[in-house]
């Protein structure tokens, strides 16, 4: 299916924030505050918890206007509320 550059342009928003997402949480779940967890190393659990709503919610705005997006909208919401 072919994509137009204001599509491609959201899709690449909306990867780079719950790709970024998805890091944090996943340091959050693994407790990890070494230095193999970069962001754990200068924020707080509660600081990192707030960060990936936030880019959650970015990551869903960024599909705005986009036909079919609910699924990538839930993956995203998804991601930020996984327990393992």
């Amino acid at each position: 299916v072919p994509c137009d550059e204001n599509a491609k342009n959201k899709l690449l928003r909306y990867a780079r924030k719950i790709g970024l997402a998805f890091q944090i949480a996943d340091d959050i779940l693994d407790g990890d505050t070494t230095e193999n967890s970069t962001f754990l190393r200068f924020y707080s659990a509660e600081q990192a918890r707030e960060k990936v709503k936030e880019l959650t919610k970015e990551a869903v705005l960024a599909l705005d206007g986009m036909e079919n997006a609910d699924v990538l909208s839930r993956f995203a919401v998804f991601l930020a509320m996984r327990k393992n």
